[in-house]
C-alpha cells in the first residue's frame, strides 16, 4: 500500500446523500451586518494637539507675565514719579501753611 492508499483508508466512506437544507442556512449578509461608523481618537492624555495646546498656553502665559511685570514696574515708577513731582510742587505751601498756624496758635 502506498501512503496515498493508507490516507483514503483513513477518512469515511460518504455513503448518503445530504438533504438539500440551503434554506436553514443563514445569509453571510445577515450575519456580517455592516457596522455604524464610530469616530476613534485616543484618549485626552495620549492627544499630541491637546499636549501641544498646553505646552503653547503655558510659554504665552509665561511671555504675557514677564512683559506685565515689566510694565507694571515701569507704572508704578510713573506713579511713584508723579506723587513726588505733586508733592515738591504742593511742599511749599504746605510749609507755610503749617508755619502760619503755628503762629496762630501761639
Amino acid at each position: 500500500m502506498s501512503l496515498s492508499e493508507n490516507r483514503a483508508q483513513d477518512f469515511p466512506l460518504l455513503t448518503g446523500v445530504a438533504s438539500d437544507a440551503a434554506g436553514d442556512l443563514p445569509v453571510l449578509t445577515d450575519i456580517a451586518a455592516e457596522p455604524s461608523p464610530s469616530p476613534v481618537s485616543p484618549p485626552a492624555a495620549a492627544n499630541p494637539s491637546s499636549e501641544l495646546q498646553r505646552a503653547i498656553e503655558t510659554y504665552l502665559e509665561t511671555v504675557l507675565t514677564e512683559k506685565l511685570k515689566a510694565h507694571l514696574a515701569i507704572a508704578q515708577q510713573w506713579a511713584v514719579d508723579a506723587a513726588v513731582a505733586e508733592l515738591k510742587s504742593e511742599l511749599p505751601a504746605l510749609i507755610r501753611a503749617a508755619q502760619e498756624h503755628a503762629d496762630t496758635n501761639r
